[in-house]
């Protein structure tokens, strides 16, 4: 009985790991990170409480340690330490959740081969990918319980390239097992990863599968070939039949913004080239490079990039010519040690197909941004890869790691509850309840205390209400926004908007001109600074302001009939 309750818990832990991704908060503004981070520091102290060690090859963990390094000297010569080390919204990529993605590439390296855990990993993801089939089609039905507004199926992922991702991850390790074992099971859970991934019409997923096929071609000749040529040709079939995704191939739309995004992180990284901005300073930066050609395309609707959309380039952007080695040297160490892993005697029929995956997923990534619900189960399937013959923990290490899994789950749960706060507080502000909003808010706080933008997306969301409570509440946090992380444009924009509504043109107006300066490719800043001009009589500066408006932003009809009350 002793030797059986670590392989329950083990088989538990992966279960957890795959369906981590599916996890999401109901009814929070951010239903998609914290979910994910809470049900991945489960599996971990499930994976932990086990008792088997993995094993992180020493190369693999210098490049880690190096980048922890990086990491932190960035940030303490990027002005905002704190949040740089602590990471910011919506993707909150701090040292934190990059700890989380270290601590699931270890519990991918206790899978190994011939463990209960490792035979259960197929029938784990297949189990997701089903469950992730069902939602996507319920979604595609028109059954939209989550109140996505997305044109494209995100369903459980939050986004439909990291959905694509997840589904294409799932795809490729299972090719192998269901084609040589005639599983059912399995062929079910590949038939809906094939499903969600083409329902997605996710250009960089479906490259990623493609690429997966040929590792596995050339890995492993015929044995797999007809398999790997269906994969992604059975995709692509499917995304073709749909009208919605198959609109993806000649829609330019998004292809265009990719390159104006690589454009203005250049310019970014040539005037930050030896330190960058700093870990999670790129959203607050990027502004300064924004050309019109953004406003008028993906930067409309006054779109914040948080992200390069290319790990390569958020290495360049974060950390400047170190980040790009660090990046390279990344790139070289997985690659070195997956091959590694798959030449190994005790390779099993899932080696080939997770050595494709992570491939794919480096491949995939190249234009899209990394995050929890797909950074997660690649950095697992990695470790399961590289796994080495399974051994207990000592017994010290063993009561570290549980009181360190512990605490992460403790952590990730009250972030969890704090979204819920925070939501329901902004809810009850707008209707008209500033106390019990307030409080609720404040709780959220206390719950997340490392994390500014708690304040600063309250300030953004209260700001433009016209309720004297709201504003008030509006203006309370985003002084305290300001105050842990300076310089961040949401909350900056929430000062001077509640000083407009509150009649202090003056302040209004020295606010919005640093903002203009700093952005000038967003209208925002201009819309208010041409309304406070306006209410003090400055009709031709006001003019001013609404006609570069105008032209960032065309469409806007606002910013039009603002414009009519200046003639």
């Amino acid at each position: 009985m002793r030797a059986v309750i670590p392989d329950r818990l083990a088989v538990s832990a992966t279960w957890t790991a795959a369906f981590a991704p599916l996890v999401w908060i109901p009814g929070a503004s951010n239903m998609w990170i914290f979910g994910k981070a809470l049900a991945t520091a489960l599996a971990v102290l499930l994976g932990v409480a086990a008792g088997y060690r993995g094993g992180i090859p020493r190369r693999l963990l210098a490049v880690g340690l190096v980048g922890l390094t990086v990491v932190v000297a960035t940030a303490l010569t990027s002005g905002h330490t704190a949040t740089a080390l602590l990471g910011r919204a919506p993707r909150y990529e701090g040292v934190p959740m990059l700890a989380l993605y270290a601590a699931a590439l270890w519990l991918g390296t206790t899978l190994a081969p011939g463990s209960a855990a490792r035979e259960a990993l197929p029938d784990a993801l297949s189990g997701a990918m089903l469950a992730l089939g069902a939602a996507t089609l319920a979604e595609v039905l028109g059954h939209n319980p989550l109140g996505l507004t997305a044109v494209r199926s995100g369903s459980l992922l939050g986004n439909a390239t990291d959905q694509g991702l997840f589904a294409m991850l799932a795809l490729v390790v299972l090719i192998g097992p269901a084609y040589a074992r005639r599983d059912a099971l399995l062929g079910l859970g590949a038939t809906a990863a094939v499903f969600v991934l083409a329902v997605s019409g996710s250009r960089a997923a479906l490259i990623g599968v493609a690429a997966a096929a040929i590792v596995l071609i050339a890995s492993q000749g015929r044995r797999y070939a007809l398999a790997a040529m269906l994969a992604p040709l059975a995709a692509v079939a499917l995304a073709i039949a749909v009208p919605l995704t198959r609109a993806r191939f000649s829609d330019g739309f998004s292809i265009d913004a990719r390159f104006q995004i690589w454009g203005m992180t250049w310019h970014l990284f040539r005037d930050h080239l030896w330190t960058g901005v700093g870990a999670s300073g790129y959203m607050d930066t990027i502004g300064r490079y924004e050309t019109t050609a953004w406003a008028h395309g993906a930067g409309r609707d006054n779109a914040i990039l948080n992200s390069p959309h290319s790990w390569v380039w958020q290495f360049a952007a974060d950390a400047g010519l170190v980040g790009v080695a660090l990046a390279i040297a990344l790139a070289v160490v997985v690659c070195s040690v997956g091959v590694r892993a798959a030449r190994r005697e005790d390779a099993d029929d899932l080696t080939p197909g997770l050595l494709a995956a992570v491939i794919a997923f480096g491949v995939g990534l190249a234009t899209n941004f990394t995050i929890v619900g797909s950074t997660v189960p690649a950095a697992f399937l990695l470790g399961v890869l590289i796994a080495p013959s399974a051994a207990r923990l000592p017994s010290r290490r063993r009561r570290a790691a549980l009181m360190l899994s512990v605490a992460a789950v403790v952590v990730a749960a009250s972030a969890c509850v704090a979204e819920i706060a925070f939501t329901r507080g902004v809810h009850e502000i707008l209707a008209g309840h500033p106390e019990a909003g307030s409080r609720a808010i404040d709780r959220a706080r206390l719950l997340r205390p490392y994390d500014p933008d708690i304040a600063t997306l309250a300030s953004s969301a209260l700001a433009g209400s016209s309720a004297t409570s709201a504003q008030q509440a509006a203006r309370r946090y985003a002084e305290i926004s300001q105050r842990a992380a300076p310089g961040t444009y949401r909350s900056a924009l929430a000062l001077a908007i509640t000083d407009v509504t509150a009649r202090r043109y003056t302040d209004a107006i020295a606010r919005l001109d640093l903002l203009v300066a700093a952005y000038p490719a967003r209208a925002l800043p201009l819309v208010h600074r041409g309304i406070a001009e306006l209410r003090m009589g400055r009709t031709a500066a006001a003019a001013a302001d609404f006609e570069r408006a105008r032209i960032l932003a065309p469409h806007d009809r606002e910013i039009t009939e603002l414009l009519d009350q200046t003639r």
